[in-house]
């Protein structure tokens, strides 16, 4: 990486030098904010360009610096975990001209070693290395006995796409095949290890030796595929009026456990979202006197303030429908996680749900649930009560 560009992710990370907080006391502002931060200097280090035998270099535009593949989430007594999505749907800023087959690299610029900067595993597998020796020791608030894990190519919503996929340029259809069998990567490495790396206690060799890297195929677990469509019919057959968008993906890292990801949007059945929006801009309007707006007759207070009502009754439903949702969706990882066999009683199980509804602030853009196996284990042994597991289970909203 160019002196320039590692300036700027460096200046990102001033504002996180801050003493540690105890584990039992974690501040969820500072937390989201380290996170949105991380999340950032991988979309930066991930950033992709596409070549051509025939025409320049051209950009990926990943939908801005924040690039909406990449989701980082904190599981307590884990540590972080970010998903980056290397099937995030590609928009080439600039259109190229001619026919031939198209490659993904990083910018060569930020190659260090002189390699090939081609998308392969060397590559991903060094990109992970230096965000987790250069930035991931200053996210506070972590214990020492936490990891920070990067996984990359973990399907994170259900807009995908695959690397062998057709790209049409100026009318011209052209296969892509170089990438296709990219496994999925993962690294992860102790908080103790990065704080003894970042004091000089570790030297470079020895903290690339602490990271441990391990790579998935894609295999198809069926446990997991059976617990995906078990989530599709409690969205399915649920009255709280979220219903899931697409399919759920699904992933096992040795690692952690399991790692379950989808979409999800309320379902404006009454057309609440269009009543929500054209009212806010009502009142909007006419408290600033914009002409612009055209109603019918004259507006009184009362009107205005019937309005209002109606917007919070609106607001409201939707508060109350987000609440039952994490209630049904807690509800069905309890009652049937226990069959998820490829997952060992000391790993992890974790949701990841983005949240689509209408921008109210009180909803969360995305919330994790988590819970151990051991849990849902003592649960069928009757050691503990349905209740019990219920509040076993850890959510967190971004």
């Amino acid at each position: 990486m160019n002196y320039f560009k590692k300036t700027l992710l460096i200046g990102l990370l001033s504002i996180l030098f801050a003493p540690t907080l105890s584990a039992q006391n974690i501040d969820a502002n500072r937390m989201n904010r380290d996170i949105r931060i991380m999340e950032n200097i991988l979309a930066e280090l991930f950033r992709t360009q596409i070549e051509t035998p025939t025409a320049e270099t051209i950009i990926v535009d990943r939908g801005g610096f924040r690039q909406r593949g990449i989701r980082g989430t904190y599981l307590n007594g884990y540590g972080i975990i970010f998903m980056i999505n290397r099937d995030d749907p590609f928009t080439p800023k600039m259109h190229v001209t001619g026919q031939g087959s198209y490659s993904f690299y990083y910018g060569s610029d930020s190659d260090s070693e002189g390699a090939s900067p081609k998308v392969d595993e060397t590559t991903v597998k060094r990109r992970i290395t230096e965000f987790l020796m250069d930035y991931a020791s200053t996210i506070g608030q972590l214990k020492d006995d936490e990891q920070v894990m990067v996984i990359y190519g973990a399907q994170t919503g259900s807009n995908r796409t695959v690397w062998n996929y057709r790209i049409a340029v100026n009318d011209v259809v052209v296969d892509e095949q170089s990438n296709k069998d990219l496994p999925v990567i993962s690294a992860s490495v102790t908080v103790k290890d990065l704080k003894e790396y970042r004091s000089g206690k570790l030297d470079e060799g020895k903290i690339k030796d602490r990271i441990s890297f391990a790579t998935s195929e894609g295999k198809e677990y069926m446990d997991l595929k059976v617990m995906g469509n078990i989530f599709e019919t409690a969205f399915r057959e649920s009255d709280t009026g979220f219903r899931m968008s697409g399919t759920p993906n699904y992933l096992l890292l040795d690692n952690f456990g399991a790692i379950f990801s989808f979409d999800t949007r309320y379902s404006d059945r009454e057309g609440a979202f269009t009543v929500l929006n054209n009212s806010r801009t009502l009142i909007q309007g006419l408290r600033r006197g914009d002409n612009r707006i055209q109603v019918r007759g004259n507006v009184t207070q009362e009107d205005l303030e019937e309005i209002e009502a109606r917007e919070e009754e609106i607001k409201n439903k939707i508060i109350e429908a987000y609440s039952a949702m994490i209630t049904n969706v807690s509800e069905y990882l309890v009652d049937y996680g226990r069959t998820l066999n490829s997952v060992d009683s000391d790993q992890h199980i974790l949701i990841s749900m983005s949240v689509s509804a209408s921008r109210i602030e009180e909803v969360p853009q995305r919330v994790d649930l988590q819970i151990k196996k051991s849990v849902l284990e003592n649960l069928d042994r009757g050691r503990i009560s349905r209740e019990e597991a219920l509040k076993a289970v850890t959510v967190t909203e971004y």
